[in-house]
């Protein structure tokens, strides 16, 4: 955002690093089982996140008392890390308006500041300056592992809020054009895969040659390369 800065005059100086905690809750999740049948509000776990999505139509449900529902329901803007396993960090943000709570292996991080943008923070815990921090939270411990409390502990740059909602616009923009590129490029390299196919389908059934008779024939080459 150095354009931007220029553009409405504010300086790098407007930037301040800070712990987490200063601007965050954090809570645990709640402990049941889950069931597939229709017994109380959806059941949010680590494993119902996948690549940043919740498919909530196949999110499983669980019973819970009127209170404790209101202690763990998820609202927008919360958002959800994994504290336990490979996944230890992964992170969620609640974009739907949906009846559900979270389970026990997740930390809700709910924001409390009105300087910090929740979308802005959900973004920062997508880089390496802050899975580097977790990677060293976990450092030396069997099972990977992050508690509210380390969470907190997070060193992460907060500009100001018109710029966080600004750097926000730029990252949506990049990442709308991020997905087509992708889909492109993956069709690309299947196209390849059925050409590397064909041709040693071709190879192995004698029918390639050069049109240089002293060449090494396609079958040998192959035979030395696999």
């Amino acid at each position: 955002t150095a354009q931007w800065r220029q553009e409405h005059g504010v300086g790098m100086g407007s930037w301040e690093k800070a712990n987490l905690g200063k601007y965050v809750d954090s809570q645990y999740g709640y402990t049941e089982s889950a069931s597939q049948e229709q017994v109380g509000p959806k059941f949010l776990r680590i494993t119902d996140i996948q690549d940043g999505v919740v498919n909530w139509d196949s999110v499983p449900f669980c019973k819970i008392s009127d209170n404790d529902f209101e202690r763990y329901a998820v609202s927008q803007n919360d958002i959800m890390i994994a504290r336990t396993g490979a996944t230890t960090g992964k992170s969620y943000l609640i974009v739907d308006d949906v009846k559900a709570v979270f389970a026990s292996y997740l930390i809700r991080i709910k924001v409390k500041s009105a300087q910090l943008q929740p979308r802005y923070l959900y973004s920062f815990m997508q880089s390496q300056i802050y899975w580097d921090q977790i990677t060293e939270f976990s450092a030396g411990i069997a099972q990977p592992g992050v508690n509210a409390k380390k969470l907190k502990e997070i060193i992460l740059p907060i500009p100001s809020v018109p710029e966080q909602t600004e750097i926000v616009h730029i990252l949506d923009d990049l990442l709308a054009k991020e997905q087509p590129a992708k889909e492109a490029a993956e069709g690309v390299l299947g196209q390849i895969d059925l050409i590397k196919k064909a041709i040693l389908a071709r190879a192995f059934r004698g029918e390639l040659g050069t049109n240089d008779p002293s060449e090494e024939s396609a079958v040998e080459l192959l035979k030395v390369i696999v």
